[in-house]
């Protein structure tokens, strides 16, 4: 719970520093577009729907399948990669 804490602070630090600064990294009012907005949501969700399911599959291959860790990890890094 407190890396949670740590890193909402964090986050909430640079969105302000990014409100102020003279020349931000990004400009956060494009985020009044909801196009754009929605499009960054829905690609967190599907990378987070991805990690998912990747931790589900490795536990799978090592635990059911007996594969040694590497060689899962060696069998679904073309998966890493596409994504």
């Amino acid at each position: 719970v407190t890396v949670y804490a740590a890193g909402v602070l964090a986050f909430a630090g640079f969105v302000a520093r990014q409100l102020t600064a003279g020349h931000p990294l990004f400009t956060v009012s494009l985020f009044r577009s909801r196009r754009f907005t929605m499009s960054v949501l829905i690609k967190a969700a599907a990378d987070a729907t991805f990690a998912g399911v990747l931790m589900i599959v490795v536990r799978y291959m090592v635990v059911e399948r007996d594969y040694p860790r590497t060689t899962a990890a060696w069998v679904l890094l073309p998966a890493v990669g596409g994504m």
